[in-house]
């Protein structure tokens, strides 16, 4: 749609499991580094028309991953421990749904 939010979810508890295509997307081998980056790229792209800005929602799980990770880009921080994640799904829909529209 048109007229659609751009939203972006970041879930991380700190600890990487992989690294996909950050070397080949110019972003180095380093995984925090490589997703600031990417997370980066993303809001900047929404800054040449402001209405087609993407709405970054940064899921921290638990206390491994840094609060600040995420403070250049991030629009929403949600910190929540895994037997939360469940009810954490109403703030995600609350903090993500363009504000015409009912969230469940």
């Amino acid at each position: 749609r048109p007229d659609a939010r751009r939203v972006v979810i970041v879930a991380t508890d700190g600890q990487p499991n992989r690294i996909t295509g950050c070397v080949a997307n110019g972003f180095g081998r380093d995984p925090v580094r490589c997703t600031k980056s990417a997370a980066g790229l993303l809001k900047s792209r929404g800054t040449e028309d402001l209405g087609d800005d993407v709405v970054f929602v940064y899921l921290r799980i638990g206390t491994g991953a840094s609060p600040t990770l995420f403070k250049e880009v991030e629009d929403y921080r949600i910190n929540v421990v895994f037997s939360q994640l469940q009810q954490a799904r109403d703030t995600i829909l609350r903090a993500v749904a363009c504000p015409n529209d009912k969230t469940p």
